[in-house]
């Protein structure tokens, strides 16, 4: 597969398929995902990334990817995606709020020997954690 249908692939199978037994066919177990989670911290392999994965599903459970946009170059692969979820299930330590949620984000992959090497995600962290009540703003006093 090209970079950018691994991009691709990795959305419609893991994510939208919930097909998590397939995450071996796209990353391998050193494969590093910077900047991917909530926290934005990095995740290796399947390992690391499933437990992200199942956080999300746990709160999200009707969560869809559509991948909008992919460019490779080489071994690269760039992608945008929207993403919609229903704030339904428990999960990021937040109760269900029932809040329908639209989320942007875009990924950057590295591909080598067919298979994900490493991925460097940016998405709506705050935006995610404040639609659901996981977080909130006050204005300053006297601003």
């Amino acid at each position: 597969m090209t970079p950018g249908e691994l991009y691709r692939g990795w959305f419609a199978e893991i994510w939208n398929g919930r097909q998590v037994d397939l995450m071996e066919k796209y990353i391998t177990e050193e494969s590093l995902f910077h900047s991917v989670n909530e926290t934005g911290k990095s995740l290796k392999g399947p390992a690391g990334f499933r437990p992200f994965l199942e956080t999300l599903l746990a709160a999200f459970p009707d969560i869809q990817f559509d991948v909008q946009h992919v460019i490779e170059d080489g071994d690269f692969a760039a992608g945008r995606w929207v993403a919609r979820m229903t704030h339904t299930g428990q999960g990021m330590g937040v109760a269900p709020t029932g809040k329908e949620i639209v989320l942007t984000g875009m990924g950057f992959v590295r591909v080598a020997d067919g298979k994900v090497q490493e991925v460097w995600d940016e998405w709506d962290r705050l935006g995610l954690l404040s639609a659901i009540g996981a977080v909130s703003f006050t204005a300053p006093a006297g601003g």
